[in-house]
């Protein structure tokens, strides 16, 4: 009889004991796991992590963590700070203050180090995919090129073999005529595989996709998405998935988070957030899909210095709401979270509820909420 985990052989977390020894269950929160790794890996740990550009701050100190493996998709109208909390998970951007922690490493100290060898291990998609190319570079040294800056492979036979292999794993041809054309002589969905080729040439295990197919026709969209959810789940990827449209992160999230005007307002399982929400702003959204949810101008103008960035627009919002920024709420044992002084709550039929006029009047604001 095996005595190791049956999953070993298509674990990407997997440590030397998982193929060989057997394991009790174990607690995990309000779970119990039969896994020598506790069930739960962190990939990404983001703390107090904060940018401003000028007298413009577009991410609040802002905490998060990404398990490995997982899909996370980032949600929220344009402007919301989105792309800068990306950036800074991806090691490209640096914030004002906080701390990073990737694979269990500080991404700083990282950085200083051996910048190399993390740029190896994140792939980065970007949201207008012909602008994210070198239109003087031909098709084969498009993907080749992270390996040759970076030093995965230097022999040439090796470099080509994998630019080979990854192209056909995002669906393009491998022949030379395709490899020697440019990125003006392909359609928008054959550079936007391209991109995605680049970012997994190096094999990473970290994936950012910054809006990846708001560029592409809805037809092509699809093939794009469904290739690069296939190829998350086949190399094992954890995948951080920027979007304006909270209707695509239900089709492909395992875990939500809701931003506006940066502040992480939201965050828990897909199927939580858009089943029973907790923020208004997320019902908002939700309520939107079929307009996808960009901002405007006058939203930002609009926006609560110091409260709730949605009290402007909040059918419940009282002056508390206007005049201090809220403290982290929780359900599900701290699985659920979000950041509201009156949240929604869930009713009997599965939907959700704001809470009454009668309990905004009676409400005393306590910051020993969380």
């Amino acid at each position: 009889l095996q005595k190791g985990c049956l999953f070993r052989p298509r674990c990407t977390q997997g440590i030397d004991p998982c193929g060989h020894e057997a394991i009790t269950l174990r607690t995990v929160g309000q779970h119990e796991v039969r896994c020598w790794r506790g069930g739960i890996v962190q990939m990404l740990e983001l703390q107090e992590v904060s940018k401003t550009y000028g007298d413009v701050v577009a991410l609040h100190p802002t905490d998060l963590q990404i398990r490995a493996g997982e899909v996370f998709c980032l949600v929220g109208e344009t402007g919301s700070g989105k792309t800068t909390l990306a950036m800074i998970a991806a090691g490209f951007l640096k914030p004002d203050q906080g701390r990073r922690l990737f694979d269990g490493k500080d991404m700083d100290q990282w950085i200083e180090r051996d910048y190399a060898s993390l740029a190896r291990k994140v792939g980065v998609i970007y949201q207008n995919p012909a602008e994210s190319v070198s239109h003087r570079f031909s098709v084969f040294d498009i993907v080749a090129e992270p390996l040759r800056i970076h030093g995965a492979v230097r022999e040439k036979m090796e470099i080509k073999d994998r630019v080979l292999r990854t192209l056909s794993d995002v669906h393009l041809s491998t022949d030379d005529l395709f490899l020697k054309r440019y990125p003006h002589e392909l359609n928008m969905g054959a550079i936007q595989r391209l991109c995605l080729a680049r970012a997994l040439v190096l094999d990473p295990i970290l994936l950012v996709a910054d809006e990846p197919t708001s560029a592409l026709d809805p037809s092509v969209q699809a093939k794009v998405l469904r290739r690069l959810l296939d190829l998350q789940i086949e190399r094992g990827l954890t995948l951080l998935f920027v979007t304006h449209n909270i209707g695509l992160a239900r089709k492909i999230a395992d875990r939500i988070g809701v931003m506006l005007a940066g502040h992480l307002l939201e965050i828990g399982p897909a199927h939580r957030v858009l089943a029973h929400p907790l923020h208004p702003y997320t019902r908002f959204l939700l309520q939107r899909i079929p307009d996808e949810a960009r901002r405007t101008k006058e939203d930002t103008r609009t926006a609560s210095k110091t409260g709730c960035p949605f009290a402007s627009r909040c059918e419940q919002a009282a002056t508390i709401c206007f005049e201090d920024y809220p403290q982290g709420i929780a359900q599900d044992g701290f699985i659920h979270t979000a950041r509201c002084h009156f949240p929604l709550r869930a009713t009997s039929g599965g939907h959700t509820q704001t809470i009454t006029t009668e309990e905004r009047r009676g409400h005393e604001f306590s910051k020993d909420r969380f």
